[in-house]
């Protein structure tokens, strides 16, 4: 059958309506290892991935590395986050003294900057007997920053500090940088990731991490299990901050004129009791009770009255 000229037109306009006059080809689906999410500029999957683990194996050789200092570490545990405790974790179990110092001192930074979990509270509670007293000190710090949330201590003092007028600046003190971490760890020795300009920005910031609650329970095991009178009166005072309110019958014991039998305070050299507990003990144990109660009493016997009530 001949198709007249307006039969041929009205095919035509029949099938451009209906969108079958030409198919388009098919989107050419992501290659694998692209970051879909990340648009075209960014650097792949698989880049991001070795530019992890070079920076996680880094962390690992400055640990390792009797020379290095933790300053060093800090811009490493930034940009690993909560993949650093695990590794973190594994030193202080396992590691040389000098390991576990710089291992424990990197945990407390970055518990204060709310990235801390059970497995690195389990850690740092089994340094309890360590036989370093700075390994010790770091780590009831660790704990406690662990154990609460850091922004309820915006006027800090330390707890083995004898100045009843100083706080201690933590956020200059536990500064990471998370913003630019990435950028400061663009060296020759680590391949990290770059966008198509070769350019490499950013950093990486955790998802902060909740206080960790058996850190607490830590906390009062290094009270009762410390021997060094002022490690001990720190892990007391960090354990009542941290929620053992029970515990500070004790500190009120420092406040007794003669020396307390109840605290059973030695000599960490000779053995022998403490006679006379140091001013700067008791004042270190009042700053703590003011603190949490908010009474300015100085008097042994009525702090002893208001706990009776």
């Amino acid at each position: 059958m001949r198709l007249t000229s307006g039969i041929l037109t009205g095919l035509a306009l029949a099938l451009v309506a209906t969108g079958c006059s030409e198919k388009k080809p098919a989107p050419v689906p992501a290659r694998p290892g692209k970051a879909l999410s990340e648009g075209p500029s960014k650097p792949t999957v698989d880049a991001q991935a070795a530019e992890f683990e070079a920076v996680r194996k880094a962390l690992e050789v400055l640990i390792a590395d009797a020379d290095t200092s933790t300053d060093r570490m800090r811009v490493h545990a930034a940009y690993l986050g909560p993949d650093a405790l695990s590794l973190l974790s594994g030193f202080v179990t396992t590691g040389t003294p000098a390991q576990r110092l710089k291992a424990v001192k990197v945990l407390e930074t970055l518990a204060y900057n709310r990235v801390r979990s059970p497995e690195s509270v389990t850690a740092l509670s089994g340094l309890s007997k360590d036989p370093d007293p700075k390994t010790r000190e770091s780590a009831i710090e660790a704990l406690f920053w662990s154990a609460v949330d850091p922004g309820k201590f915006p006027s800090y003092w330390a707890p083995g500090e004898t100045d009843l007028n100083r706080l201690t600046d933590t956020k200059t003190l536990y500064a990471l940088p998370f913003d630019d971490c990435r950028e400061q760890l663009d060296t020759p020795g680590l391949p990290m990731a770059r966008d198509e300009r070769g350019v490499v920005k950013g950093g990486r910031r955790p998802v902060e991490c909740e206080p960790v609650p058996q850190a607490c329970d830590a906390l009062q095991a290094f009270y009762w299990s410390e021997t060094d009178p002022d490690l001990k009166l720190s892990a007391l005072i960090q354990s009542v901050r941290a929620g053992k309110k029970g515990l500070m019958r004790k500190l009120i014991s420092y406040l007794e004129p003669e020396p307390s039998k109840e605290l059973d305070l030695r000599d960490p050299k000779t053995k022998q009791p403490i006679v006379v507990i140091p001013a700067s003990a008791v004042n270190r144990a009042w700053r703590c009770l003011r603190d949490e109660t908010g009474r300015t009493q100085r008097r042994f016997d009525d702090w002893v009255s208001w706990w009776a009530r």
